[in-house]
């Protein structure tokens, strides 16, 4: 038993120096730099929308602050779709739920780097499928 313990330690040990020295010919990068802390937005108070809903097969536009407009279709009874999207200059989008019973998308206004911006836009239809609740929130970078 103590001969088996040795051979198999022999063999990890030759293992290991074989994968060292095939390592020899590897080139490691260096990730990019990211801040230690990521910005912490601060968001504003919530306006809060109560409105009928679209109807099965119809849609309606809705505004997001600042951001732009979200169009909304209530492809059924119960499901809410994101039709489109019109973003404000210097905005872009991410649509994060497209379609169900709530929609979410959110705004930023810093395309090219850390957002110093949010508007949050979430629809949400209600247990009837007759009223829509949609909720736009604005948060930013503290000044």
């Amino acid at each position: 038993m103590l001969g088996a313990r040795a051979r198999l330690g022999g063999f990890a040990l030759s293992v290991g120096i074989t994968l060292v020295g095939l390592g020899a010919g590897v080139t490691v990068y260096a990730a990019p730099s990211v801040p230690a802390t990521p910005t912490v937005l601060a968001c504003g108070a919530k306006q809060v929308s109560h409105v009928p809903a679209p109807g099965p097969q119809s849609s309606d536009t809705f505004a997001a602050g600042v951001a732009g407009e979200v169009k909304l279709l209530q492809t059924g009874d119960n499901t809410l779709e994101v039709k489109s999207v019109t973003v404000s200059p210097g905005w872009t989008d991410t649509v994060k739920v497209g379609s169900g019973t709530t929609v979410r998308i959110t705004f930023f206004d810093a395309p090219l780097g850390a957002p110093q911006g949010q508007v949050r836009f979430v629809g949400r239809l209600g247990s009837s499928a007759t009223r829509l609740t949609v909720t736009v929130v604005r948060c930013s970078a503290p000044a």
